[in-house]
């Protein structure tokens, strides 16, 4: 009896050892070692720090330095399937992990890769978590957990591998510990054989320069796609903040109502709903979509392209209204007085043009795109003069001018106030019917001046401001010695106005203009008569004009 109770009693614990051994086994096996790459993005860095912290509670976690100074060891630098194999295999990693983080509004958008160490290749798809703070949310929390440990527990162990192979050096020793029948000569031999390095063949010694070369090619690309990949994101995000500066009426309605939503959520005594895995997943899915139609294709917007600094084209055709208002300076005891000219408002046809050959296609941002050409063309329909005697007599008026001009904007985007600088070849001619008491003009002059642009109200109008210089080479008839003679003869012009859009390329422009042009008579001319000539010591010559037009931009 006593034979038999023992046997019982070690029987029992045979099978409470058993059972302690594979639960301890069980529950190392369903830990797998894991190697979380640094994150991307923004606060990429204290998201991932969250995330590690999370992962280490259910896995062991390999730091990145380790990884990656094994894969400098290696030349596997680059992560792709290749490389996450070769160097997974030296470390024993089952799986690894990368990470992306978006700001998007008020949240991060958290989008993981998982890739298995056994083979490399990615495991499942892309898991994608939210949170609006630079942590893991509770949220966030469960829906990583939903998506990725599944996947991380289907990881084939690495270290089984290694398990195996750890185990034949067990058993070489037990080899060496036998005495060999040839004695302890031969056992030195051998050891020695063993420590001294094995030379390479000339086809190991091609292959392992093969690789060494494919490893520095894949470096220098691996250096190229990150310097590729940080001007995109620039891009990208200088793209987002135009379109976030120029958000729809629809984009503001629904950050409302997500306020609001949010504002009765805290205010409600309820608890939060969990919103499930699938719910999450597709509202992310969708917000995924909206962003990948509205990514960057290397123009701008065509609010920025159409904005004062980045138009190619700016070309409008209208009405213009004119009024010509000359008089003469002279001594008071002038015998004759000089006829002055005294117009009413006359309609025209106006045509004003203004293009950048390099800014065509939007594509170009540097300052050559701002050099440009310009070309104006005003000519009155219907004018008619009287003399004093109240004969009419046949008029005409017209006005061109074309040159070169240059514009600088404060700023990339549509709103960016612009100044520039022109110069211009014009003439300018009012012509009357002779015999006349007015002799005609026929200017022709220089136009240096300056121009500046100001979008307002969502770059709904733009206030217009011009000024130039007007230095006239020549007058025509009026300083024949037969009429007034020669002259010293100078002119400025003034013009300001306003575009009303009517759409981004459409839009409306209204602008009034001043011009005058003096003059300081040498008292050589004939006019009014040879003697009232001398008492004549100048004139000015003003025209005041009012121009309506319709205006396209491209």
């Amino acid at each position: 009896m006593t034979s038999s109770k023992s046997s019982n009693w070690i029987a029992r614990a045979i099978v409470v050892l058993v059972a302690l051994v594979l639960g301890s086994g069980v529950a190392s096996a369903d830990r797998k070692r894991l190697v979380v790459m640094e994150f991307e993005g923004d606060e990429a860095e204290a998201i991932q720090k969250s995330f590690v912290k999370f992962l280490k509670k259910s896995h062991t976690v390999v730091t990145a330095d380790k990884w990656n100074t094994a894969a400098d060891e290696l030349g596997a630098t680059k992560v792709n399937e290749k490389n996450v194999k070769k160097v997974a295999k030296k470390l024993k990693v089952d799986g690894v992990i990368t990470g992306n983080v978006e700001k998007r509004r008020d949240e991060y958008i958290i989008r993981i890769k998982l890739r298995a160490g056994s083979s490399g290749s990615l495991v499942g798809s892309q898991i994608n978590a939210k949170s609006d703070a630079t942590k893991l949310s509770k949220q966030a929390k469960t829906d990583i957990e939903d998506e990725l440990f599944g996947s991380i527990d289907t990881l084939e162990s690495v270290r089984g591998g290694g398990d195996e192979e750890e185990e034949k050096p067990a058993k070489e020793e037990e080899e060496e510990e036998k005495p060999s029948k040839f004695g302890g000569k031969q056992m030195k031999e051998e050891a020695a054989e063993e420590t001294q390095p094995a030379k390479l063949t000339k086809k190991e010694l091609e292959a392992k320069k093969k690789e060494e070369e494919l490893a520095k090619k894949e470096e220098a690309q691996r250096k190229k796609d990150e310097e590729k990949k940080a001007k995109d994101d620039e891009k990208k995000r200088k793209d987002e903040e135009t379109k976030a500066a120029l958000a729809t009426k629809r984009d503001k309605q629904e950050v409302k109502e997500d306020k609001e939503e949010e504002t009765e959520e805290e205010e409600s005594p309820l608890p939060k709903p969990k919103k499930g895995k699938k719910t999450a997943k597709r509202d992310l899915e969708e917000e995924e979509g909206i962003e990948e139609e509205a990514e960057p294709t290397g123009r701008m917007s065509r609010k920025v392209a159409l904005s004062p600094g980045n138009r190619a084209v700016d070309a409008v055709v209208g009405v213009s209204m004119n009024m010509r208002r000359m008089s003469f300076s002279y001594d008071p005891t002038i015998g004759q007085r000089p006829a002055g000219y005294k117009g009413k408002m006359v309609p025209g046809g106006f045509f004003d043009m203004a293009v950048y050959p390099l800014a065509l296609g939007h594509k170009r941002t540097d300052i050559l795109k701002n050099i440009g050409f310009t070309f104006m063309y005003d000519q009155v329909l219907l004018v008619k003069s009287q003399d004093a005697a109240g004969k009419e007599l046949k008029s005409a008026q017209v006005r061109y001018a074309f040159g070169a001009q240059f514009r600088y904007p404060f700023g990339r985007g549509a709103g960016a106030p612009v100044i520039g600088a022109r110069v211009r070849y014009g003439s300018q001619a009012f012509k009357i019917a002779q015999p006349a008491p007015l002799p005609s003009v026929t200017y022709t002059m220089l136009e240096p001046g300056l121009f500046f642009r100001m979008p307002l109200l969502s770059n709904k109008l733009t206030i217009d401001a011009n000024v130039a210089f007007l230095a006239v080479t020549n007058t025509g008839q009026i300083q024949d010695q037969m009429k007034y003679g020669g002259a010293t003869v100078t002119g400025f012009e003034v013009n300001l106005g306003a575009d009303y859009h009517l759409s981004d390329a459409l839009f409306m422009r209204g602008i009034i203009n001043y011009e005058t042009i003096s003059y300081s008579f040498k008292k050589n001319g004939m006019l009014p008569t040879a003697t009232d000539n001398l008492k004549v010591t100048g004139a000015k010559d003003n025209y005041y004009g009012l121009v309506i037009s319709a205006g396209y931009l491209f």
